[in-house]
């Protein structure tokens, strides 16, 4: 899926961008009642109902992050979370990514073995997700399961900051619940994973999926979901 990483002074917000469109068009399509008033706003807005909802806001100069998804009206965000600075070892070692002449590093980093490519064309130490710290931007990514690979698409120059735009979106008209940020990994991984525990939280709601002949069909209830941080590093 295609994410967004903002950079904007010592601030960074790692988001999806199809998200960012769809709230954009919520706040347009419904008002302060929760009813719509835009049709043709609302109409756009349901071709995006299954963007991803994970947001990480990274605050570089506090060294700190929070996390953020969302369920239907419900918004879980976890809060105080320690931005450590991975211990990079620089390889020798030169590639091409993205148009960009490339550096590798690598580092064990949150329960994870991550290799990535930097380039020291685009002077920021910053990257995707929680990715940082390297002496340029890193545009290319994996974890040594090869679950995860971040690799740049294109870059631009935007002269504002989304990230009051992003939050007010985001959260408007949703019940907010914050908590620590590990307490918050251990909520949406088990909801990742079970699909029970994800309808209760999003309040009981259910849905009977039948089949061609209108016969209801037994759905899944678990799932093979994978955090970007790794479970060892909680424990």
């Amino acid at each position: 899926m295609d994410m967004k990483l903002d950079i904007s002074g010592h601030e960074a917000v790692f988001y999806s961008e199809e998200m960012f469109l769809a709230d954009s068009l919520s706040s347009i399509a419904f008002g302060d009642d929760g009813n719509i008033k835009d049709e043709e706003a609302y109409v756009e807005r349901r071709k995006h109902s299954s963007a991803n909802t994970d947001m990480y806001y990274i605050n570089y100069a506090s060294g700190s992050y929070k996390s953020y998804t969302r369920l239907i009206r419900d918004v879980f965000v976890g809060e105080d979370g320690t931005l450590e600075l991975p211990g990079w070892t620089l390889v020798d070692s030169v590639r091409v990514f993205g148009g960009y002449s490339c550096k590798k590093a690598e580092a064990e980093y949150l329960g994870r073995k991550w290799e990535v490519w930097y380039t020291e064309e685009i002077p920021v130490n910053s990257g995707p997700w929680l990715l940082w710290g390297c002496p340029g931007l890193i545009v290319h990514a994996s974890d040594s399961e090869n679950l995860f690979n971040f690799h740049i698409l294109n870059e631009e120059f935007v002269p504002d900051s989304r990230w009051p735009v992003i939050e007010k979106n985001y959260s408007i008209r949703a019940k907010i619940q914050k908590m620590p940020v590990k307490d918050f990994e251990t909520v949406r991984t088990r909801a990742g994973r079970d699909m029970d525990y994800m309808r209760q939280l999003m309040g009981g709601m259910s849905e009977v999926v039948r089949g061609r002949n209108g016969e209801v069909l037994q759905q899944k209830r678990y799932r093979n979901y994978q955090p970007l941080t790794g479970e060892s590093y909680w424990k």
